[in-house]
């Protein structure tokens, strides 16, 4: 049951991404036609958006049931439930406005992929509940509330974004078009990593090293790197024969392994960065505009936003009551 999840997920990715493809046709054809109607693209493009939300709905209960809980206990799971969140928030979104969603689909659906994609760096194995959530009310109320609060946030960070590419002259020089790029390197730092630990990941790329903790004592446990060690622990020791040795060590309250990853990130994220800067000759965001230029105006987003944030601000008193409904059971 838990592989059938995982090939449900993937299948669900793959929907996703052919969504996104008819997204772009569709805002392609409004922009030559400078029309606003429901293309037969965006129809195609909605339709896998259900499809992959079906494939996504088999992975949450399919892993339920595998699990024997809801599946929000790891950083794979709730990354991927986030994603799906995000999804269905879309969705939504789009049958409100049909003739207009279209923009925000081509945001949205590239921004799940990169979480599902990024949740499978992390551990896929299904474990045990830790202490604090083995209250199933909690478990069920408190986190699954919290994914559906994020997903409806991000759709609003994906409405904005693609609102600020579309009304700001992107071609003068001040603050706010670098203030959009940087954000543009900031979701390719994200695609990075990705790309950084499943390469080194399927090259079964690992080191060891013991340190010295943050108590001034050595750990039990040695540090396990899946990247090129930049960055060491505090008074690390290399317990894997001939590999790379840190340049430099951190103290003892610094993850080390965590600040390795980011810095990594962040110099793989500039290298894709500059090749695209290259290839494309113009700014990310300069390059992307003309896409969203296609849609009418977008003051409908700012309305989008706005529920979207009243939704958020009602998921997370709802958080907060789980939270003291929680502490009351425990009593």
């Amino acid at each position: 049951m838990a592989n059938l999840s995982l090939n449900l997920l993937l299948l669900a990715f793959f929907a996703y991404l052919t969504a996104t493809i008819f997204f772009v046709f569709s805002l392609s054809k409004q922009r030559k036609e400078s029309v606003q109607v429901q293309t037969n693209s965006s129809k195609w493009g909605i339709g896998f958006v259900l499809l992959g939300l079906g494939l996504s709905f088999g992975y949450f209960f399919a892993r339920w049931s595998a699990a024997g809980h809801a599946p929000v206990s790891n950083m794979f799971e709730y990354m991927t439930t986030l994603g799906i969140a995000m999804a269905l928030a879309f969705a939504i979104i789009y049958f409100i406005y049909p003739t207009r969603a279209d923009v925000i689909g081509l945001f949205t659906m590239p921004t799940v992929m990169l979480l599902i994609v990024y949740a499978s760096t992390f551990s896929t194995a299904i474990a045990p509940l830790v202490p604090s959530l083995q209250m199933p009310l909690m478990l069920k109320l408190h986190i699954i509330t919290t994914a559906i609060g994020q997903g409806l946030l991000a759709i609003g960070f994906a409405a904005g974004l693609a609102y600020l590419i579309r009304t700001l002259d992107l071609t003068q020089k001040s603050w706010k078009p670098r203030v959009l790029e940087v954000i543009m390197y900031g979701l390719l730092c994200v695609v990075a990593h990705v790309i950084l630990s499943h390469g080194f990941s399927a090259a079964g790329y690992e080191i060891e090293f013991d340190y010295v903790n943050e108590n001034g004592e050595q750990s039990e446990v040695p540090m396990t790197y899946n990247l090129p060690p930049i960055i060491g622990p505090n008074e690390w020791v290399n317990l894997t024969k001939g590999a790379m040795d840190p340049i430099v060590s951190v103290p003892g309250n610094i993850e080390a392994g965590d600040f390795n990853t980011l810095i990594w990130s962040f110099a793989f994220g500039f290298i894709l960065y500059g090749l695209l800067r290259l290839l494309l000759r113009k700014r990310l965001s300069l390059f992307i505009q003309p896409l969203v230029k296609g849609s009418s105006r977008l003051r409908w987003m700012n309305l989008v936003i706005v529920r979207l944030r009243l939704v958020s601000q009602y998921l997370l008193w709802r958080i907060d009551f789980c939270d003291d409904l929680g502490a009351n059971c425990m009593v």
